[in-house]
C-alpha cells in the first residue's frame, strides 16, 4: 500500500511542476525522482544552469529541501525524490524567492 501512495506524491510534485509556466518537467515521471528546473522565457541555457544551481543551493543551505542537480538531454535540472510519506506538503511554500536571470 506505501507504494502507490508514494507514487501519487510524486505525480502530485509533477503536476505542481507542470502548473508554473517558468517550471519545466524535464522527463514523465516513472520512479520516485521528478526532473524538473526553473526555466524563464527569454534566458540562455547557460544563464538557465546557473540560476538552477543557486536554487538548488539555496534550498540546501536553508534546510529547505535536498535537491541534486543532473542533466538530462543536455539540459541541466534539479532532481527531488518523495522518500517518506511524512515529507511535508507545506515545504513548498518555504521556497526563498528567486530573481529571474534574464
Amino acid at each position: 500500500m506505501a507504494q502507490p501512495i508514494a507514487m501519487r506524491a510524486v505525480v502530485a510534485r509533477a503536476a505542481l511542476v507542470q502548473a508554473e509556466p517558468d517550471l519545466e518537467l524535464l522527463v514523465p515521471v516513472a520512479t520516485n525522482i521528478v526532473c524538473f528546473r526553473y526555466a524563464p522565457p527569454g534566458c540562455e541555457e547557460e544563464d538557465v544552469r546557473r540560476l538552477n544551481v543557486e536554487i538548488m543551493l539555496r534550498l540546501q543551505e536553508t534546510g529547505v529541501a535536498a535537491l541534486s542537480d543532473t542533466t538530462i538531454h543536455g539540459k541541466h535540472c534539479l532532481a527531488t525524490s518523495h522518500a517518506s510519506s511524512s515529507s511535508s506538503p507545506c515545504s513548498r511554500s518555504a521556497t526563498p524567492p528567486m530573481r529571474s536571470c534574464c
